[in-house]
């Protein structure tokens, strides 16, 4: 099942929307009703880790020098905390449950929210803010985000994130865990 998802061609054929990633860019702070874009993802798991950063290139600004012809600055948040998250929730995710992962773009923050895995109590949202061990859900996929380089696998993607935001001048991110689901909150001011 994961080496289908990790590299099939159309696993949406077999998995209906366990492997999907919902991205929403939105027009204000709590509405569902006004997208700035919108876009759902539902190839295999490496295209739509590729898919969803490009949705935030797309999607968050970028200071740009106004001779360049393309936007090849750094986005308002860094971009090493953006893909860490990203592979994280992919990682991390509890895929037998037929709940997709969801990224929404707010004026105030980005939220990534997906059935995850916490394996309480030797990792917990308050341990995640120190060094603790990895312990990732689907062994496999993990494996594979390694071996690409993408994934470190020694629990430091949580304590990247947090190092990241700092460096960027942004509050600190919120991690939360409830009912099974995963929540993380980057700030974007």
């Amino acid at each position: 099942m994961q080496q289908f998802l990790l590299f099939g061609k159309r696993p949406a054929k077999y998995f209906g929307g366990h492997f999907e990633v919902k991205c929403g860019a939105f027009a204000d702070n709590e509405s569902y009703n006004e997208f700035l874009d919108d876009h759902e993802f539902s190839s295999n798991l490496f295209s739509n880790f590729k898919a969803v950063l490009s949705f935030f290139d797309r999607n968050l600004s970028a200071a740009f020098n106004k001779k360049e012809t393309s936007k090849n600055g750094e986005m308002e948040l860094p971009f090493l905390a953006i893909r860490e998250a990203t592979v994280n929730m992919i990682v991390h995710k509890d895929y037998r449950k037929g709940i997709k992962s969801t990224v929404e773009i707010r004026p105030d923050r980005v939220v990534f929210y997906n059935p995850g895995h916490l394996f309480q109590p030797f990792i917990s949202t308050e341990k995640m803010l120190k060094p603790h061990p990895s312990k990732p859900g689907n062994k496999l996929i993990a494996k594979i985000f390694y071996l690409a380089g993408f994934f470190e696998n020694w629990g430091s993607g949580t304590l990247a994130i947090l190092s990241e935001m700092k460096k960027a001048g942004k509050k600190p991110p919120e991690f939360s865990f409830d009912g099974g689901m995963f929540r993380l909150v980057l700030p974007r001011n």
